[in-house]
Protein backbone atom coordinates (compact mmCIF):
# COMPACT_ATOMS: atom_id res chain seq x y z
CA UNK A 1 0.00 0.00 0.00
CA UNK A 2 2.72 2.31 0.57
CA UNK A 3 4.48 1.82 -2.46
CA UNK A 4 1.14 2.63 -4.49
CA UNK A 5 0.79 5.74 -2.46
CA UNK A 6 4.14 7.09 -3.13
CA UNK A 7 3.39 6.78 -7.52
CA UNK A 8 0.49 7.96 -6.74
CA UNK A 9 1.66 11.21 -5.52
CA UNK A 10 4.57 11.08 -7.72
CA UNK A 11 2.13 10.93 -10.79
CA UNK A 12 -0.14 13.50 -8.83
CA UNK A 13 2.63 16.02 -8.34
CA UNK A 14 4.00 15.36 -12.27
CA UNK A 15 0.77 15.87 -13.47
CA UNK A 16 0.51 19.26 -11.63
CA UNK A 17 3.94 20.53 -12.99
CA UNK A 18 3.25 19.40 -16.00
CA UNK A 19 -0.33 21.20 -16.06
CA UNK A 20 1.46 24.74 -14.66
CA UNK A 21 4.01 24.40 -17.35
CA UNK A 22 1.50 24.24 -20.14
CA UNK A 23 -0.56 27.03 -18.20
CA UNK A 24 2.51 29.32 -18.59
CA UNK A 25 3.16 28.22 -22.29
CA UNK A 26 -0.17 29.39 -23.44
CA UNK A 27 0.49 32.79 -21.93
CA UNK A 28 3.94 33.23 -23.21
CA UNK A 29 2.83 32.82 -26.88
CA UNK A 30 2.11 34.96 -29.09
CA UNK A 31 1.09 35.87 -32.64
CA UNK A 32 4.64 37.23 -34.78
CA UNK A 33 3.89 37.94 -38.43
CA UNK A 34 6.70 37.53 -40.43
CA UNK A 35 7.25 39.30 -44.03
CA UNK A 36 10.19 39.32 -46.77
CA UNK A 37 11.55 42.51 -47.32
CA UNK A 38 12.52 43.84 -50.79
CA UNK A 39 16.54 44.33 -51.13
CA UNK A 40 18.19 46.55 -53.08
CA UNK A 41 18.97 46.42 -56.91
CA UNK A 42 22.14 44.03 -57.44
CA UNK A 43 21.57 42.12 -53.99
CA UNK A 44 21.12 38.37 -53.02
CA UNK A 45 19.82 37.45 -49.63
CA UNK A 46 21.94 34.35 -47.90
CA UNK A 47 19.56 32.78 -45.17
CA UNK A 48 22.20 30.57 -42.97
CA UNK A 49 21.22 28.18 -40.53
CA UNK A 50 22.98 25.12 -38.43
CA UNK A 51 21.83 22.86 -35.60
CA UNK A 52 23.07 20.54 -33.03
CA UNK A 53 21.60 17.96 -31.53
CA UNK A 54 22.81 18.22 -27.94
CA UNK A 55 26.13 19.95 -26.87
CA UNK A 56 28.35 18.77 -28.22
CA UNK A 57 25.72 16.21 -31.05
CA UNK A 58 25.16 15.41 -34.47
CA UNK A 59 25.51 19.15 -36.57
CA UNK A 60 24.01 19.87 -39.30
CA UNK A 61 24.21 23.55 -41.29
CA UNK A 62 22.50 24.94 -44.79
CA UNK A 63 20.77 27.97 -46.15
CA UNK A 64 18.96 29.37 -49.41
CA UNK A 65 19.98 32.36 -52.07
CA UNK A 66 17.33 34.47 -52.99
CA UNK A 67 17.92 37.09 -55.64
CA UNK A 68 15.94 40.98 -54.90
CA UNK A 69 12.67 39.85 -55.51
CA UNK A 70 12.58 36.87 -53.35
CA UNK A 71 13.16 33.93 -55.95
CA UNK A 72 14.70 31.06 -54.84
CA UNK A 73 18.48 31.05 -56.85
CA UNK A 74 19.69 27.66 -54.27
CA UNK A 75 19.76 25.46 -51.29
CA UNK A 76 21.95 23.99 -49.88
CA UNK A 77 22.73 21.58 -46.28
CA UNK A 78 25.68 19.84 -44.87
CA UNK A 79 26.27 17.45 -42.52
CA UNK A 80 29.45 18.11 -40.12
CA UNK A 81 29.57 15.13 -37.44
CA UNK A 82 29.89 15.71 -34.26
CA UNK A 83 30.31 19.48 -32.57
CA UNK A 84 28.73 22.16 -31.20
CA UNK A 85 25.50 24.53 -32.66
CA UNK A 86 27.92 27.54 -32.78
CA UNK A 87 30.24 25.59 -34.98
CA UNK A 88 27.49 24.68 -37.14
CA UNK A 89 26.47 28.25 -37.29
CA UNK A 90 29.87 29.22 -37.95
CA UNK A 91 29.78 26.91 -40.97
CA UNK A 92 26.39 27.56 -42.72
CA UNK A 93 27.63 31.15 -42.79
CA UNK A 94 30.83 30.23 -44.38
CA UNK A 95 29.58 28.04 -47.12
CA UNK A 96 26.90 30.10 -47.68
CA UNK A 97 29.13 33.17 -48.44
CA UNK A 98 31.64 30.66 -50.63
CA UNK A 99 28.86 29.61 -52.89
CA UNK A 100 28.20 33.51 -53.28
CA UNK A 101 31.13 34.37 -53.87
CA UNK A 102 31.96 31.54 -55.99
CA UNK A 103 28.61 32.50 -58.19
CA UNK A 104 29.96 36.09 -58.50
CA UNK A 105 27.47 37.30 -56.17
CA UNK A 106 29.72 40.54 -54.36
CA UNK A 107 26.70 42.84 -53.07
CA UNK A 108 25.06 39.49 -50.00
CA UNK A 109 22.77 40.20 -47.47
CA UNK A 110 22.86 38.28 -44.54
CA UNK A 111 20.34 36.64 -41.56
CA UNK A 112 20.94 34.23 -39.65
CA UNK A 113 19.22 33.58 -35.97
CA UNK A 114 22.87 33.33 -34.41
CA UNK A 115 23.96 36.77 -33.21
CA UNK A 116 26.83 35.47 -32.00
CA UNK A 117 28.27 33.53 -35.30
CA UNK A 118 27.39 37.26 -36.73
CA UNK A 119 29.54 39.09 -34.95
CA UNK A 120 32.24 36.47 -35.07
CA UNK A 121 32.20 36.92 -38.72
CA UNK A 122 32.06 40.73 -38.42
CA UNK A 123 34.23 41.40 -36.16
CA UNK A 124 36.04 37.88 -34.15
CA UNK A 125 38.42 39.90 -31.57
CA UNK A 126 35.53 41.56 -30.27
CA UNK A 127 33.52 38.15 -29.13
Amino acid sequence: MIILNVRQQVWTKSKEGWDNLRRNQEIKSKELLIAWKPLSPGYVKLNADGSARGQPGLTASGGLIRDEAGHWILGFNYKLGISFALNSELWGLYRGLKICWNKSYRKVQVESDSLLAIQKNVNPSSV
